[in-house]
């Protein structure tokens, strides 16, 4: 495709690779988005220690010093993008982290 003058050459089979080799490193993360190679967003739910507490509270806000950042909250069918630090996470909600791999690694520790 790339001979014939394509642009974008999509290769679905590799992205989903990806995308599962993330899963199944991570047990609790819900889904992953690759921005880099090394970059990505990751799904996450809320454990039930952080029910009730704030981003604040929970340390969440200062992790942008170290690049990973809580870019939005899932509620339901809500979606709660760049949360206020005084958010409260409730039971049930998803948290929704954009970082280096490594850092997510790390946000999954937090998680698990």
């Amino acid at each position: 495709l790339w001979k014939v003058g394509a642009d974008i050459v999509v290769f679905p089979e590799r992205e989903t690779g990806r995308r599962v080799a993330h899963r199944l490193g991570s047990p609790i993360m819900e889904d992953y988005l690759e921005l880099t190679s090394n970059m990505g967003i990751s799904k996450f739910p809320a454990s039930h220690e952080f029910s009730g507490r704030t981003l604040q509270e929970l340390g969440f806000m200062s992790r942008l010093k170290e690049g990973a950042i809580v870019l939005a909250l899932q509620r339901g069918g809500d979606i709660i993008v760049m949360p206020d630090r005084l958010e409260r996470v409730i039971q049930g909600d998803f948290l929704i982290v954009a970082g280096q791999d490594e850092q997510l690694e790390t946000f999954q520790r937090l998680e698990a």
